[in-house]
C-alpha cells in the first residue's frame, strides 16, 4: 500500500498534500524563529526599506549594492502588499518541500518507505534529528548539539536554518534531483537556476549538480539531452552572473583583496573552512555520513550526480585550504555539504529500515504503530513548546522597550549610533524600529569600497563604547562620516556629560541620548 493512495491518480495535488503534511510536522517539530531573528536582519533590510518601513530608506546599508536583488524584491512586495506575517508561510512551505523531498528521495531508493509502516518508521528517527527539543537536550548535557551534524554542512552551514531569508531557497536543489530521477530534466534544471539566481553562494552548488546530470546523461549516451540542459542551465542563471560581475567587480585590486579579507577572516569567517575545522570531529562525522550516502545509492543513476557534487565539493575545499585563497573562500566550495549531509543521512536511514521484517502492513513488533505515533506526537508538543519559548525570549528581550520607544519617538533624519559590535547584539534594531543607525556588525556590504567603509565605521563603534569613558573626539569622528542624532548605550556603561548630551530615554537596561 502506497502512504499517498492519490500520487498516481493526482499527482500533483497528492504531492502538494505529502509537502503540506510535512510543512505541519516541521513547523511543529523543527520549529522556526520570530521575525526580526537572525539573518533576516540582514536579507529583508533593503526590501523593507524599498517598501517604505519607518526611515530605512534613509540608511546607508538600504543603498548598498544588493547582493540578492531577486529577494528584495519579493521582500519589498510582500511587505508593501501582503504583510510581513508571510514570511512565516514561505518558510513553512519551503520546510515541507525539505521533509516530503527527501522521505521521497528515501522512498525512491527504498520503496518499502512507501507503505504506512515505512512513513511511520522513516518519521521517527528523521523528526527525532530535526526536533528543536532534541537539539535544546543535547545542547543542555553535552555542550553540542551531535544530532545537526547529521542535516547541516560543513562550517556552520546549513539548507534549511531558522527563517526566510534567502538561502532557504538551495532547498529547491532537493526537488531537483527527484525531478531528476523522474526523468523531468528541464524541470530539475529551472530549480537550480531558481535557487542560485536568488542566492549566489548556491551557485557552486547547483553548478555541480548540473554536471553531475550532464555526465549522468552522457554516461546513458544521451549527449544531446545532456547538451541541452547544461546549455539551459547556463541561459537561465547567465543575468544573475552579469548583474553579479558588474555589480562587485572593477574596484581597486588592493581594495578588492583587503575587502575580501575582512569579509573571509573576520565578518564570516565563522562560515569559512579552516585546518582546524578540516580536523574536527564534526568534519569527519559529516564525511562518513556524506560517504555512507555514497554507498547507499551506489549502482544507481543517482550515484555519479552525487559523486560529482562530492568530488567537486571536496575538490575545491582542499584547493582553497592550499590555495589561501579569500576568493574561493568566498565562494564556499563546501557548501554542496548542506545538500549532501541531509540527503545522505536519509538515504542511510532508508537501508536501515528496510531490513525491519515486514509482516503484513507493519514490522511484526507488538505495539510499535501506537509506540511510532505516540513518539511523533510528543517531539510535535515538545517542539512547539521549544518554539514558543523562543519567541517568549524574544519579546522578553531587555532591549524591546527600549526599541518600542525609538519606533515611537523616531523622526526623519534621525540616526542613531547603538552598541551593535558583535553578532547578535541589537541585530533588530533597524527592522524593529524603523530607525537608521551608524553602523552594526550583522549587516554587512558586498562590493568591495563599501565592505571597507562598513568594517571603518565598525571600528570607530567599537573604539567610542569600549573606551572607559565617554569620548567627545571618538564621537566627532564618527560625525564626519555621518550625522548621528542619537546615541544608545547600556545603562551600566559610563554616562555622558548633559552638556553634550541629553538623555531621552532611559531603562533597566538602556539609555537614549540626543545629541543637542
Amino acid at each position: 500500500m502506497n502512504v499517498f493512495p492519490l500520487q498516481k491518480k493526482f499527482g500533483r495535488l497528492a504531492s502538494l498534500i505529502g509537502a503540506g503534511f510535512f510543512a505541519l510536522l516541521m513547523a511543529a517539530v523543527y520549529g522556526f524563529s520570530p521575525l526580526y531573528s537572525d539573518n533576516q536582519n540582514q536579507y529583508l533590510l533593503k526590501g523593507l526599506a524599498e517598501a517604505g518601513l519607518g526611515y530605512l530608506n534613509n540608511d546607508r546599508m538600504a543603498a548598498v549594492a544588493d547582493p540578492c536583488p531577486l529577494f528584495t524584491w519579493w521582500a519589498a512586495l510582500t511587505h508593501r502588499w501582503g504583510g510581513d506575517w508571510l514570511f512565516y508561510i514561505y518558510f513553512g512551505l519551503m520546510m515541507g518541500v525539505y521533509g516530503y523531498t527527501l522521505f521521497r528521495l528515501a522512498a525512491w531508493r527504498q520503496p518499502e518507505l512507501n507503505r504506512p509502516a515505512g512513513l511511520l518508521l522513516f518519521l521517527v528517527p528523521f523528526l527525532l534529528i530535526h526536533s528543536n527539543w532534541t537539539a535544546q537536550i543535547l545542547e543542555s548535557q553535552l555542550g553540542i548539539d551531535l544530532a545537526a551534524r547529521f542535516y547541516t554542512g560543513v562550517a556552520g552551514q546549513y539548507l534549511l536554518g531558522k527563517v526566510w531569508e534567502p538561502s532557504v531557497l538551495a532547498v529547491l536543489l532537493l526537488p531537483s534531483l527527484y525531478w531528476f530521477l523522474r526523468e523531468r530534466y528541464y524541470l530539475s534544471v529551472v530549480a537550480l537556476a531558481l535557487a542560485g539566481s536568488v542566492h549566489t553562494s548556491t551557485l557552486w552548488s547547483a553548478g555541480l549538480l548540473t554536471l553531475g546530470y550532464m555526465l549522468t546523461l552522457v554516461r546513458e549516451r544521451k549527449i544531446s539531452l545532456a547538451l541541452r540542459i547544461g546549455g539551459l542551465a547556463l541561459l537561465l542563471v547567465l543575468p544573475i552572473l552579469i548583474y553579479v560581475y558588474h555589480t562587485f567587480t572593477g574596484a581597486d585590486p588592493h581594495i578588492q583583496a583587503f575587502a575580501r579579507s575582512i569579509m573571509a577572516d573576520f565578518r564570516i569567517a565563522h562560515h569559512t573552512l579552516t585546518e582546524a575545522r578540516l580536523y574536527s570531529e564534526s568534519f569527519y562525522l559529516r564525511l562518513l555520513v556524506m560517504i555512507g550516502g555514497l554507498i547507499a545509492v551506489r549502482r544507481t543513476r543517482l550515484f555519479p550526480v552525487l559523486l560529482t557534487a562530492f568530488l567537486g565539493g571536496l575538490t575545491g575545499s582542499l584547493v582553497q585550504l592550499w590555495s589561501g585563497s579569500d576568493l574561493l573562500a568566498l565562494i564556499f566550495p563546501w557548501r554542496i555539504s548542506t545538500l549532501l549531509v541531509p540527503l545522505s543521512t536519509v538515504l542511510i536511514l532508508g537501508r536501515v529500515l528496510s531490513r525491519f521484517p515486514a509482516r503484513k502492513d507493519f514490522p511484526g513488533i507488538p505495539g510499535l504503530r501506537v509506540w511510532t505515533i505516540a513518539m511523533i506526537a510528543g517531539l510535535m508538543i515538545a517542539g512547539i513548546a521549544v518554539t514558543r519559548e523562543e519567541f517568549r525570549r524574544y519579546r522578553n528581550d531587555p532591549a524591546m522597550p527600549m526599541m518600542q520607544q525609538v519606533r515611537a519617538a523616531k523622526k526623519p533624519g534621525d540616526c542613531y549610533l547603538i552598541p551593535a559590535l558583535e553578532l547578535e547584539q541589537l541585530e533588530n534594531f533597524r527592522l524593529e524600529t524603523g530607525a537608521p543607525i551608524f553602523v552594526d556588525y550583522k549587516c554587512m556590504p558586498h562590493r568591495a569600497e563599501e565592505v571597507v567603509e562598513w568594517f571603518a565605521r565598525l571600528q570607530l563603534a567599537r573604539a567610542f563604547y569600549r573606551a572607559g569613558r565617554f569620548s567627545p573626539a571618538l564621537l566627532q569622528l564618527i560625525r564626519r562620516r555621518e550625522k548621528i542624532t542619537h546615541v544608545v548605550t547600556p545603562v551600566n556603561g559610563w554616562r555622558v556629560p548633559a552638556a553634550l548630551l541629553e538623555v531621552v530615554y532611559e531603562d533597566g537596561a538602556y539609555r537614549v541620548y540626543r545629541l543637542r
